[in-house]
Order: C-alpha cells, then sequence, then structure tokens
C-alpha cells in the first residue's frame, strides 16, 4: 500500500481519484469498509453453514479479498510513504478498522515521531543516507537509524532495487553504523528484524538450532567497507563459492573517532593551521606524510610537513591541534560528471535547469543554469567533496559544456572555478530517440565525426579538453580523451 505522492504522481496526470493526499486516504478507507462488509457478510455465512448446508456459494470478491484478508490478519500490510501526515493517516486506518500493520517502508520522517511506532510494534525499513531526491524525502537525517532504535522501534535497511542495487544492501548497514547505529543493531537490521517484520522468524534470520541454514562466510567483518562474501549458503547448499581468494580489505580497524567535536574544521579565515595530523596524503608521493603539519596563508597552501619542514608561524590565529587524534588529511574530494548545481529537488521539475534534448548551436553551459542555494551541494560540503564538475543534463548527441565550481559561495560566479571546464558527449540509447542519424550508434559517430571536423575547421568548441564515451582518432584531434 502506498500514500503521499506516489499515488498522487500515479493517478493525478490521468484525473483519476485520488490526486490528493485526502483522496488517497478516502479510497482506502472506502475499500476497507467495503471489505469489512464482505467479510461480516462471510462471517454470517460460514456460521449459518456450520449447521446447515447452503446452496447458495459463499460471499466472494477477487478485488477485496486481500483486504479482507487484512481484517483477518492472515496477511502482512507494508506501507511506503515518506511524512508523519501520511503516518497519521494510516495509522487512524489502522485504529479505525482493527487492521495491523506491519512496517512502513522509506519512512525518511519517522525519526521525528518514533512514539507512534514503538508503541505499536511497527517496523520502520528505511535507507541510511539516501534523501532529497523529492519533496517527501528532504527532511531525513542519517542518524534516524540511531534515533528510532534508541526509542524502541525496530528498524530494518533496505535496498529499494534497483535505486540501490540490492548487492549493495550491506552497505546501508556499514553507514548506518557509520552514523551512530550499534554494531548488533545494524546487522540485526538486515536479518532478525526484516525476518520478523515479515512473519518467517521461525525460519530465518538468526543461527540458531532448526532454522534454515542460510549462512554467510565474510572475508572481514560485513560493517568493514570492502568486506566481501567467501561463501553463500541457502538452505545448507553451497550457492556461492568463490575460487579466487579475497583478502580482507586494508582499512582501520571497526571503530569510530568521535575524539574532533563538530566546531573543529569549520574555518572562518583564510589564513590557519593544522598540527600533528597523524597521516597527511598529499597524494604527489605514494606514501602519506606522517605527524605532518599544514599551514595556510590566505586560501594558500604555504607548506605540509613534520614540525621541522613546516613549522607553525608563532601567532598564526586558528591553529586546530589534531596531535593524538589519530586523524587523516586528504586533499578536497572532486566530484565529476554528476548533475549537483542543476537542480535542488530532482523530482520536481520547476525545481531544477531541465533537460535537453536536442542540440543547440551555441552550445549549451551548465555554467549558466548553476545555483548554490542547493543542500545537495551543502551535503556534497559536508562530506569533504570541495569541487565539483557538472555537465549540463541532456539526451542530445553533444550535450554541451560542464563548469567546475567549489561547494561553497553566495552566488555562481563566487564559486566557478572554470566555467568552460570540458565538452561532454552522449553516445548510445540515451540518444537515439533524438531521431535522424542519431536514431543509431553507428549515425551518432558520424555525426560527432562531422561535428569534429567543422570544430577543427572553424575553432568555434571553446573547451579545455574533451571528455567523450568513443573517440574519434583518424581525425588528427589530439586535445586528451578521457573514458566515463
Amino acid at each position: 500500500m502506498a500514500a503521499g505522492e506516489n499515488p498522487k504522481g500515479v493517478y493525478g496526470p490521468r484525473d483519476q481519484t485520488p490526486s490528493t493526499r485526502m483522496g488517497n486516504i478516502w479510497v482506502a478507507r472506502n475499500l476497507l469498509a467495503q471489505a469489512q462488509t464482505l467479510k461480516a457478510q462471510q462471517d454470517q455465512w460460514d456460521c449459518i453453514a456450520a449447521s446447515q448446508p447452503q446452496s447458495n456459494p459463499r460471499p466472494f470478491s477477487s478485488s477485496l479479498e486481500p483486504l479482507v484478508a487484512l481484517l483477518r490478519d492472515q496477511v502482512k500490510l507494508f506501507v511506503h510513504c515518506y511524512k508523519i501526515v501520511d503516518f497519521e493517516a494510516i495509522i487512524r486506518l489502522q485504529d479505525e478498522f482493527g487492521i495491523t500493520i506491519s512496517a512502513f517502508h522509506h519512512a525518511l520522517e519517522a525519526y521525528k515521531v518514533p512514539s507512534f511506532f514503538a508503541s505499536r510494534n511497527i517496523t520502520i525499513s528505511t535507507f541510511a543516507d539516501m534523501w532529497g531526491y523529492k519533496m517527501e524525502a528532504f527532511e531525513s537525517s542519517v542518524r534516524a537509524p540511531k534515533i528510532l532504535t534508541d526509542a524502541n522501534v525496530k528498524v530494518s535497511l533496505k535496498s529499494d532495487h534497483p535505486v540501490i542495487f540490492a548487492k549493495w544492501l550491506s552497505y546501508e548497514a556499514v553507514k548506518a553504523y557509520h552514523y551512530g547505529l550499534s554494531e548488533e543493531l545494524a546487522l540485526r537490521a538486515l536479518t532478525r528484524v526484516p525476518a520478523e517484520t515479515i512473519g518467517l522468524d521461525n525460519r530465518i534470520g538468526t543461527l540458531e538450532k532448526g532454522k534454515d541454514a542460510d549462512v554467510v562466510i565474510w572475508n572481514a567483518h560485513p560493517l568493514t567497507l570492502g568486506a566481501a562474501p567467501l561463501k553463500v549458503f541457502i538452505e545448507g547448499v553451497a550457492v556461492y563459492d568463490t575460487p579466487i581468494p579475497i583478502d580482507p580489505p586494508s582499512v582501520l580497524p571497526l571503530v569510530r573517532n568521535t575524539s574532533l567535536s563538530d566546531d573543529v574544521g569549520v574555518v572562518q579565515v583564510p589564513s590557519y593551521a593544522i598540527r600533528g595530523a597523524s597521516l597527511v596524503w598529499v597524494m604527489t608521493s605514494a606514501d602519506p606524510v606522517v605527524n605532518a603539519n599544514i599551514v595556510v596563508d590566505n586560501g594558500i597552501i604555504s607548506c605540509v610537513g613534520t614540525e621541522a619542514t613546516c613549522p607553525i608561524p608563532n601567532g598564526l590565529p586558528n591553529v586546530y591541534d589534531v596531535s593524538g587524534l589519530d586523524l587523516t588529511v586528504t586533499p578536497g574530494l572532486i566530484s565529476a560528471d554528476g548533475s549537483v548545481g542543476l537542480w535542488n529537488v530532482d523530482a520536481e521539475e520547476a525545481d531544477h535547469d531541465g533537460f535537453q534534448m536536442t542540440e543547440s548551436i551555441p552550445m549549451v553551459r551548465a555554467a549558466d543554469g548553476l545555483r548554490l542555494d542547493n543542500r545537495h551541494i551543502s551535503a556534497a560540503w559536508a562530506g569533504g567533496v570541495t569541487s565539483i564538475i557538472t555537465p549540463p543534463m541532456s539526451s542530445s548527441l553533444i550535450g554541451g559544456t560542464s563548469v567546475a565550481f567549489y561547494t561553497v559561495g553566495d552566488t555562481a560566479t563566487d564559486a566557478i572555478i572554470r566555467p568552460v571546464t570540458a565538452l561532454h558527449i552522449n553516445i548510445g540509447n540515451i540518444v537515439k530517440n533524438a531521431g535522424g542519424q542519431s536514431s543509431t550508434i553507428s549515425g551518432q559517430i558520424a555525426d560527432l565525426r562531422a561535428a569534429f571536423k567543422g570544430s577543427i575547421q572553424s575553432a568555434s568548441v571553446e573547451v579545455r579538453c574533451l571528455v567523450v564515451l568513443r573517440c574519434i582518432h583518424d581525425l588528427g584531434f589530439r586535445t586528451p580523451f578521457t573514458w566515463l
């Protein structure tokens, strides 16, 4: 069952009910009332039939039978929704009709009202950190699994395949653990809790005598990034047995470092220093600098090295002493070839730059659609991403030129590093709907060859480098290629 934006989005464009949240609940209430009436008729028939044969058939409706089974507590109810208003509406239906809600799925606002679910034994089946793809998903928290379990709410973690491929499900537990969920509860969210929620805990979900022999042998602790199964048994049968040894990942121990307070590292002035970082990966050599300092003067790094080679000047404001905290420093992360900065809410057409479907001359520049009032940019910054390369959103053969920008700034002009960074070209199915020669791969290459010849002759394409999926070498085009 679904509530909220999904039913509105399906039926609203068809001019059908439900096209509102109120309509959604009205339809559900009306169907449950019909099912309640049918259940009463069946109960009456069963009562009479127990003492005397009946010539008329037992009342039945194929469309209502699943809801009758729900009223009889013979099936589980899982509800897809995100917001508090939808939780409340569905729980009202539960109280009105005496049904049982087994789980709310997605449920990104559940952490705000955990008492709703703890008192009713409702499982929250959610994500570790997926958010922001539509308005319903904007008020989530990466701390939600911990907040909910601290309030005695059962939490299971999900993939919503193919949104997140099911084979990466264990990473949801890894991330939830990183954000505060305990080791035991993170593993339970993938095993025991979903088994209990679907009513199969008598067979699966734990390793106990008499249960199905579903067993996974890992090459490292499953909450370690990079851990992989070596052997997988289902009902005692080895369904996966890799003949290739998988070395355990070389990672730090399974502990969280919480010794650095949140206010450290938010620098308000362009001159500062970091003292005593355990490891500094300068990325100009294969090995990090150990027990290193970094000195920054007016936004530019003046030195990186040990206390002997990079002393911190006396009187320098904002010296962040991280000695003994076992912390690592890296260059700012660079995100390439995404669409961050061109939209804030992907599912809201009015809230993003749009999707270029046809060729545009002069060429589209992503810099012209860049906006900094964007929570995804803030999230990237909080995750260590300091610069982003964003191309236009396009399905045309020649998509346009990307923009490189910093993830902080009052305006796009403040943030842009290079307004024209790379030419982005699409090859494949995404272009086939454009028509003409581009409806085939060979036609796309022909169009691309002609475009390259024209660009070389007229020098009309202003780019610093060329980013393509397939390159043409026979044109004398010497710009470096990057395969994505």
